[in-house]
């Protein structure tokens, strides 16, 4: 971990596009949190969320399916990382492309 003023300032970019990111799902009509940068996106099915993510990687977004037995059964998802290093349009084409699926 970085200490000083570069991890500083990660650590508040950071946060910034957590709550960005957030603010974006919640404006989707998704539910989203901001005490952490990982981002669920309910799909419930697994092909929901296998389809899902190959629209958004032909969109240069690159997200996780999760699915069981990973987690329950009806409860697929997809998995966003939010960090430092995204950039306020890398937020906005997520989010745009999040909604396009």
């Amino acid at each position: 971990i970085l200490a000083g003023s570069e991890g500083d300032a990660r650590r508040s970019r950071l946060w910034s596009n957590v709550r960005r990111f957030a603010a974006g799902l919640r404006e989707a009509g998704l539910p989203a949190r901001e005490d952490s940068a990982i981002f669920p996106v309910v799909t419930g099915t697994p092909d929901r969320a296998l389809a899902m993510t190959a629209h958004l990687r032909e969109l240069g977004i690159l997200a996780k399916p999760i699915r069981p037995p990973t987690v329950p059964q009806g409860t697929s998802r997809i998995r966003f990382a939010v960090t430092s290093a995204h950039t306020v349009d890398h937020i906005d084409r997520a989010i745009a492309a999040l909604r396009a699926c």
